[in-house]
């Protein structure tokens, strides 16, 4: 796992008003995404950490990696992607090219 962090907040499928007490939660890291099954695995069969005994629920761990990315970049499906210069380089110029 490359980082995680406690962070408080509430489930929006859970969701019990404004002045119910947020929960603790774990935000998890990983450097590859095929590690976020096996992560997944082990959260889901539920692990206590300190004073925190963390539930068997997981959130956003069944979400392709390429729509999490998309996501997480603004990136919206089908839409046009604006490249700033001097940010990017092109692998290879006789093999694939764009008429875009």
């Amino acid at each position: 796992m490359k980082k995680i962090e406690t962070i408080q907040g509430e489930s929006i499928k859970y969701y019990k008003g404004p002045t119910y007490k947020q929960d603790t939660f774990l935000k998890i890291y990983v450097y590859i995404p095929t590690y976020v099954p096996a992560v997944r695995g082990i959260f889901e069969r539920g692990f206590a950490v300190q004073e925190h005994k963390f539930p068997t629920l997981t959130f956003e761990s069944n979400i392709p990696f390429a729509l999490r990315y998309m996501i997480d970049s603004d990136i919206v499906g089908m839409g046009w992607i604006k490249l700033d210069k001097n940010n990017f380089r092109i692998k290879s110029t006789d093999k694939h090219r764009s008429r875009c």
